[in-house]
């Protein structure tokens, strides 16, 4: 069901470049303006310069001009043979280690009707109207869209290990934290073979994907893909039917999700008060003992299980509150079960809108509710007095997205939180004809 294709990308040219540790960025949403400061700082030829143009309504066309003249100068060369590429990812978070195999390739983009690629949340106007322009402008993908796939013989995979057995072309080591939410290790192979290719995109076609982060990303490529169909109509294909995609398998052990949590502010007092009580009716409450640090508080809120939550702000310390049936049985029934299942989804049904009185519509609004993937943040917040309430959460697997995809549901707000994010500049999808 996806429709993988060989291109000829756009990379860096390492004679002419910098060392590429200091020309890749993260993608556009998870960039601060400070952070943005620090990664031009890096290289005059840093990706984010055109993945996150600034300024006014040029931006778009000064991002454009700036790849162009890149191209021009021999700064990003195009590859001479159409390839797919290998991407290993070698990281560390919360105290694991952990390698991730994935696929850097012009895939087709079909509406969401098709199936061939299933969502899992919805979509802000804001994000799309900025990234139709850029991509209108550039008439390139910069940032891949982020994509899980099913690979239950293992047959991408076995094939996978066969490339990384060989030399990378470039390997690129960071220190923790040199480029935020980024591996420490990546190293990258173009995949020319046409034995291998001749496995592996056959492979691919038999396989359900999944957006895992990037949905704003693909719904404007087939916004763009219809715009530039009705311009061509003596085409019947163009380069605008496929998008820079990142693809790794559901259960690649390197598949790391990491939560988000809420900081909840501006709620009646009153509410605040009577929490404790009304949380009793459906939730065993246990203390955290005073002096417990955070890390071991986190871990028992992982042993908790399935619809449980950690919360600061109802006492002198965290409250460890687990629902006292399946949560699926809890919510309504006019969702999925799937959905049901979520403690996100719990936190939401059950908490903050019947509790404190926060609908999808306060929530999104962000005067009540903050979102952080930081849990001693979240708590230092009501410490500090400058937050009521904190909701600690427990992160959502992959096959859990998967499963509310396949249902046809969209899972609330800040859900997931993928790490480490595809780096961006590693290669880039001209279209070109």
């Amino acid at each position: 069901m996806v429709a993988v294709q060989p291109f000829r990308g756009l990379r860096y040219n390492q004679t002419k470049a910098d060392a590429l540790e200091n020309l890749l960025a993260p993608p556009y949403d998870v960039v601060s303006p400070a952070e943005r400061e620090v990664l031009v700082g890096r290289s005059p030829y840093n990706i984010i310069q055109v993945e996150l143009p600034v300024g006014g309504d040029d931006r778009y066309q000064r991002a454009a001009e700036l790849l162009a003249g890149w191209r021009r100068d021999g700064i990003l060369a195009q590859e001479h043979a159409p390839a797919v590429y290998l991407l290993e990812e070698r990281f560390s978070v919360d105290g694991g280690d952990y390698r991730r195999l994935g696929v850097l390739a012009a895939v087709t983009v079909e509406p969401w009707s098709s199936g061939a690629v299933l969502p899992h949340e919805h979509t802000m106007p804001g994000p799309k109207v900025d990234r139709l322009r850029l991509l209108k402008a550039t008439q390139t993908n910069i940032s891949p869209i982020f994509l899980m796939y099913d690979d239950p013989g293992g047959r991408i995979r076995t094939t996978l290990q066969t490339v990384t057995a060989q030399e990378p072309v470039t390997t690129v080591r960071l220190e923790p934290g040199e480029i935020p939410h980024a591996a420490q290790e990546s190293r990258l192979w173009p995949v020319t073979d046409q034995q291998i290719l001749e496995t592996l995109l056959p492979a691919f076609a038999a396989a359900q994907a999944y957006i895992a982060d990037g949905h704003h990303r693909y719904e404007t490529a087939l916004t763009y893909r219809e715009e530039q169909r009705a311009a061509h109509r003596d085409a019947p294909d163009g380069p605008w039917d496929a998008a820079l995609m990142f693809l790794v398998a559901v259960d690649d052990p390197g598949l790391v999700v990491l939560p988000f949590h809420r900081i909840v502010n501006n709620v009646s007092a009153d509410r605040v008060a009577g929490l404790p009580e009304a949380l009793a009716r459906r939730f065993d409450l246990r203390p955290v003992p005073a002096g417990t640090p955070l890390d071991e508080a986190l871990q028992r809120l992982r042993q908790a299980g399935a619809g449980a939550m950690l919360i600061a702000g109802l006492g002198t310390g965290p409250v460890l509150a687990r629902l006292r049936v399946d949560p699926a049985e809890a919510l309504p029934a006019d969702r999925a079960r799937s959905w049901r299942s979520l403690d996100v989804s719990v936190l939401h049904g059950l908490v903050l809108g019947p509790l404190l009185g926060l609908g999808e519509e306060e929530i999104r609004s962000e005067r009540y509710v903050q979102f952080t993937r930081d849990a001693a943040e979240a708590v230092a917040s009501v410490r500090s007095g400058q937050a009521q309430l904190a909701f600690l959460l427990n992160a959502t697997r992959p096959e859990q997205v998967c499963a509310v995809a396949r249902d046809h549901e969209r899972m609330p707000q800040k859900s997931t939180f993928y790490y480490p994010k595809p780096l961006t500049g590693f290669v880039l999808y001209p279209h070109d004809r």
